[in-house]
Formats: C-alpha cells, structure tokens, sequence
C-alpha cells in the first residue's frame, strides 16, 4: 500500500477550504472558500513531479464570489472540457471561464472576469455540468411554486458560453435540501434530497439534450436522513451516497437491469458519525 505525508505548499491564512475539485489534466486545485470577509474562489496550479502546489510565499490567483454568500459543500464544478468553473454561492451561482492549460508555474491565474446567474427567490448549494458539457445544473432550497422546496435548475451552454434558463427549469427536486447533483453518462442526472425529518432520497431526471428538458423518474431511491455527498464510481455500475444524520450513514445503489436510470439498493453501511462527502476511486 501506499503512504501519507502532509503537504503544506497548499497553506493560505483567512481561507476556510469548504469545496474542492482537482481538473482531469491534474494541473489545478480550485478551493472555494467562505473567508471572514466574503467567499473566495483560489486556484492552485500543482506540479505534475511531486503534486505540490508551485506557489512560493502562499500567493494564490483569487476570485472573489458573491458577497455575503456562502459556498456548499457541493457547491463547487468544473466542466469535462475544463473551460468553465461553477460556484453556488447562496444568492447567485457564478461562473468562470477556466483553462486548464499544461507546465503552469504559478504566475497564470486560469480565471478571467465571471458573471452571475441568479438565483431568483431562492438559495444555490450545489452545481453541476453534465458530461458533454451541454447544460449546467443548479440544486437550490426554497424555489417558489415547486411541488418540492428544493428545485433542479437547467441551463444550457454553447461554445463556453452559459445560455438562459432552459423552459421548464426549475424541476422540482424530490426534496427540500437538493445538495448533491451527478450527471451520469446514461443520460440520468442524480439530485441527494433532504426530505422530511427521518429520510432523504436520490432523485433521478432523463435528459433530452434536443429539447433542452428533464423528465422526473417516479421512483426515486430512498437514502437515510441528510444526504450530502454524493458519487459515482469510474465504472458507472454503481451510485453512493453518504448520509449526515442517520442510520445507516452509507447507502450504495446499483443501476436496474430492466428500467433504464432507477437505482436499485444494494447495501448501507456505518462511516462513523456526520459524513458529509464521498469520492469514488478512479
């Protein structure tokens, strides 16, 4: 097996890490962080020999996100192509063109200016792009007119360019707290669901990417209390999903061999108390 050291190349006084995503190229950390003035969003290029960061004196490129916002925990993606960042901040969700790019040295900042979508009525904590990078998808709590307080937003990109809100979006989300969103190469996207006082679900939407729209499943799959992590494994076989507040705290589903897109339980299991995320091994 291998071993762990402590790397403090990634050190920055008055940051509090809350997001986190590698891009493919394993060039970039991005952090999203909710800081003590307003959440800030700070690339770290990483050296592709030993995987520290390459900054010398702590100076990180930083965007700073909406004020009085504050970043969730799934609150934070990169699109496969890796030309744009989304953050859910709360009020607004923003989005930055990103270039990923190959030999950084820590004197490129890979953003440029980014603009908002805003999150009318309602609060954005969490964000995804799906795998062509043809839509981005926003959970937000407390979306007016929904059968659910939570909502699925839709927004369509062309050419690194994020389009109007898509018709029929927002999309209920099955729950009130949607803080987990995975798009899946079977043409699923997945929304975690708080949901009630004791439960939580996965809730499964079809894309038609020619119309722009999603169509909800009627089964959805039942997690324990507080879902917010959420991942699914390089393979595709299988989803997990971490609960905050509940027993079991793990639930792994499989995909069902006879209806296209439900998820079919196949075990729980105990991570300890209050797990919040969850990554799937390459």
């Amino acid at each position: 097996g291998g071993t762990l050291s402590l790397d403090t190349s990634f050190n920055l006084a008055d940051q509090a890490p809350y997001a986190l995503q590698v891009d493919s190229t394993g060039q970039w950390l991005l952090d999203a962080s909710n800081t003590t003035r307003q959440p800030t969003l700070n690339a770290w290029p990483i050296s592709t020999v030993n995987g520290r960061s390459t900054l010398a004196g702590g100076l990180v490129p930083t965007m700073p996100l909406v004020s009085g916002g504050s970043v969730g925990l799934g609150g934070l993606a990169i699109s496969p192509d890796h030309h744009l960042v989304a953050v859910a901040v709360g009020s607004a969700t923003e989005i930055f063109p990103f270039t990923a790019g190959s030999g950084n040295t820590g004197s490129t900042n890979p953003f440029s200016t980014g603009y908002k979508v805003n999150a009318v009525g309602a609060a954005a904590i969490s964000v995804a792009f799906d795998t062509q990078t043809r839509f981005l998808y926003i959970g937000e709590t407390s979306v007016p007119g929904l059968s659910t307080t939570g909502g699925l937003r839709m927004i369509p990109i062309s050419s690194d360019v994020v389009g109007n809100e898509a018709s029929g979006s927002p999309y209920a989300s099955g729950g009130s707290g949607p803080y987990s969103i995975v798009a899946s190469s079977n043409g699923y996207v997945y929304v975690a669901n708080w949901s009630g006082t004791s439960t939580g679900n996965i809730t499964g939407f079809l894309l038609n990417a020619s119309t722009s729209s999603l169509l909800s499943q009627s089964n959805p799959a039942a997690t324990g209390n507080l879902p917010g992590g959420m991942a699914l494994d390089s393979t595709g076989d299988f989803m997990l999903v971490v609960n905050k507040q509940s027993t079991p705290t793990f639930n792994a589903y499989t995909f069902d061999s006879s209806t296209t897109g439900k998820l079919d339980s196949l075990l729980t299991g105990s991570t300890g108390s209050g797990p919040i995320a969850i990554v799937a091994a390459p």
